[in-house]
C-alpha cells in the first residue's frame, strides 16, 4: 500500500487573526493531543499499533522494539501510556485541500478569514537531519481506516527495528535508539482515523512537547507548543495566500501589504473561486 503522495503544497485554514499571527512570528501553534477535540482518534490508533505488533510478532516472536511497545500497550498501565502520550506530542493540521468549502467552514473562519498555502517539500524538510526540530519534528500524512493506519504503523516499526540493529552492530548504547523510536512512534498514532475523515485529506506536523508549552489565549486551558517555521523570506515555505470568499473586498490587498512589511511580497494572493 503506497504512503499518501505528498502534495507540491499544503494549506493551513484560519482566521485573519490567525494568519497575521503566523506571519509575524513565522511560526505556527501545535496543539497537545491531551487537547484535540476527539480522543478516540488516539485510541483508534492505538488499535491499529497493537494488530500490526501482533501481524510482526508472529514472524519473530522477540522483535524489539515491537515486543516492548506491545507489552506497554497491553499492559496494566495501559491508561497511562495513553496519558503520557497525549501529553508529548504538539500536532499542527494541515490540508491538501486548496479552497474546499468544508475547510472554509470549519477552519477558515467560515469563509471570512483564510488558507495559507505552504511548500510542502520544505516542511518535510523540516523533518530531516539538519532541520529546525530533528528529531523531535515530522510530518505525516493522516491515515484513513483500519487496514492503512496498521499499514502506516508497520512501516514506522521496521524503521525503529533498523534503528535498534543499527546500535546493536555499532555496540552503542540503545538510549538514543530508544528516544528517537519512540517520539516517532507516537506521532504515528496520532496520524490515523476513521475512514469517515478521509474528505479532509488531512497532514499533520509533528513536535515532543516537553517543556516549551505555552497557553492559548488569556485563560485558555489548552497547550501549545511553537513550531517555528522560517526564519526570513528566503527560507520561508508561504507559497499563496486565498482569502475567503466572504471577507472583505479589500483583503487581498491588505494581505499583499501584510506579506511585503515582512519581505514576502513574492507570495502570491488570490480570492477564493467559490461562492458561498
Amino acid at each position: 500500500m503506497e504512503y499518501p503522495r505528498l502534495p507540491s503544497t499544503l494549506w493551513h485554514y484560519t482566521s485573519v487573526e490567525g494568519f497575521t499571527g503566523i506571519v509575524d512570528s513565522r511560526s505556527i501553534w501545535g496543539t497537545a493531543t491531551s487537547a484535540l477535540n476527539d480522543r478516540y482518534e488516539i485510541l483508534f490508533g492505538l488499535r491499529a499499533a497493537e494488530l500490526a505488533c501482533l501481524h510482526r510478532l508472529d514472524s519473530d516472536g522477540q522483535e524489539e522494539p515491537t515486543a516492548t511497545i506491545l507489552k506497554h500497550i497491553r499492559g496494566e498501565d495501559h491508561s497511562d501510556l495513553l496519558e503520557r502520550m497525549l501529553d508529548s506530542v504538539a500536532v499542527s493540521s494541515f490540508t491538501a485541500i486548496r479552497d474546499g468549502i468544508h475547510q472554509w467552514q470549519a477552519y477558515g473562519a467560515d469563509a471570512s478569514g483564510v488558507a495559507i498555502g505552504f511548500d510542502s517539500a520544505i516542511l518535510a524538510r523540516l523533518g530531516q537531519p539538519g532541520g529546525l526540530f530533528y528529531p523531535e519534528f515530522t510530518l505525516h500524512g493522516v491515515r484513513y481506516g483500519e487496514s492503512e493506519s496498521q499499514d502506516l504503523t508497520d512501516r514506522q516499526l521496521a524503521w525503529c527495528v533498523r534503528q535498534f540493529a543499527r546500535a546493536y552492530e555499532a555496540g552503542t548504547s540503545f538510549d538514543d535508539a530508544r528516544g528517537t523510536s519512540a517520539a516517532l512512534f507516537m506521532s504515528v498514532l496520532a496520524s490515523s482515523k476513521q475512514e469517515g475523515w478521509r474528505a479532509e485529506a488531512e497532514w499533520r506536523l509533528y513536535s515532543l512537547v516537553l517543556d516549551q508549552v505555552h497557553w492559548q489565549g488569556l485563560g485558555s486551558k489548552s497547550p501549545h507548543v511553537v513550531h517555528k517555521l522560517w526564519d526570513g523570506p528566503e527560507d520561508c515555505p508561504v507559497v499563496e495566500v486565498v482569502t475567503g470568499s466572504r471577507s472583505d473586498p479589500d483583503s487581498c490587498e491588505l494581505v499583499r501589504r501584510m506579506l511585503a512589511s515582512v519581505g514576502l511580497d513574492h507570495v502570491v494572493v488570490r480570492r477564493s473561486e467559490l461562492g458561498y
